[in-house]
């Protein structure tokens, strides 16, 4: 059985060789889950699952608050993130 670190590499390889997307940049800890709306924007869920606050590169306007984010994002310990994201061309 792999652990954690073992795991990541094999995920990171067929991610970086299938050419798939990443929705963020972060570390282990922290969930990012885009959704793509029929006018091309985009929702952002981020979920810290972490006991310290994390930064991501994302912006948007942030739903549950209404502040608006970017370039980048803290996401607080424990908190969430919920982004609306410009439509991309």
């Amino acid at each position: 059985m792999l652990d954690q670190d073992g795991v990541q590499r094999i995920v990171d390889r067929v991610v970086e060789e299938r050419a798939v997307p990443r929705t963020v940049t972060a570390p282990p800890g922290l969930e990012a889950v885009r959704r793509v709306r029929d006018d091309g924007s985009g929702v952002l869920f981020l979920i810290n699952h972490r006991d310290d606050d994390v930064t991501v590169v994302a912006s948007g306007t942030d739903l549950l608050d209404g502040s608006g984010q970017g370039p980048e994002t803290v996401v607080p310990a424990g908190g969430v993130r919920v982004l609306l994201e410009a439509a991309t061309a």
